[in-house]
């Protein structure tokens, strides 16, 4: 993404008088790895927000990178020790300076998708969608008779696959997060 070009949309959008609801911010594309300014959009917002009474909501689609943040320790005392004899030792993600900003900022957006079933090597379906406000699930809830047959519409509507776009998922194996921050601080 092209911070320069998303502020010229931004501009046109308040000349027009358009609505943006939402940016989405690539965390690691699956096929090149690309990750996406995310600091910039974060900024673009605030700026808006601001001076030009524009906001929107914040996604990352961290499906594939957004694992990484898990493996950023500040400060890392063992990264100099190895395996043997540390029993504690938890490697510590080499990254660029740029895209270790970009995940550590992953807390500032308002929502979130991870699935550690894909750079993580987790068993298939581990993801999630993470919010910073809990209330934003409501905007995508849904049920469906093939996924939720249980004859109980109150149940369904309690029952966290139905908070998402996709649903295909078991929702035993996902967990929602309330604060998209303790994904930096695992």
């Amino acid at each position: 993404m092209d911070p320069a070009k998303l502020r010229e949309m931004l501009e046109a959008a308040v000349s027009q008088k358009t609505a943006i609801y939402s940016v989405v911010a690539i965390i690691g594309s699956t096929e090149q790895g690309a990750v996406d300014p995310l600091t910039k959009v974060l900024e673009l917002r605030e700026e808006f927000e601001r001076e030009r009474g524009l906001s929107f909501v914040v996604h990352c689609d961290g499906a594939w990178g957004g694992y990484f943040a898990s493996c950023i320790r500040d400060p890392a005392p063992w990264k100099h020790q190895t395996l043997k004899g540390t029993p504690d030792y938890v490697p510590q993600l080499t990254v660029s300076p740029y895209t270790r900003e970009q995940l550590e900022n992953l807390g500032r957006a308002d929502s979130i998708t991870i699935d550690p079933h894909k750079s993580g090597y987790c068993p298939y379906p581990a993801g999630g969608l993470c919010y910073q406000d809990g209330r934003m699930r409501y905007l995508v809830t849904w049920t469906s008779p093939i996924v939720y047959h249980d004859g109980s519409e109150a149940n369904a509507l309690e029952s966290i696959g139905v908070y998402g776009v996709e649903g295909s998922k078991p929702g035993a194996a996902a967990g929602e997060l309330g604060d998209t921050t303790s994904i930096i601080d695992c």
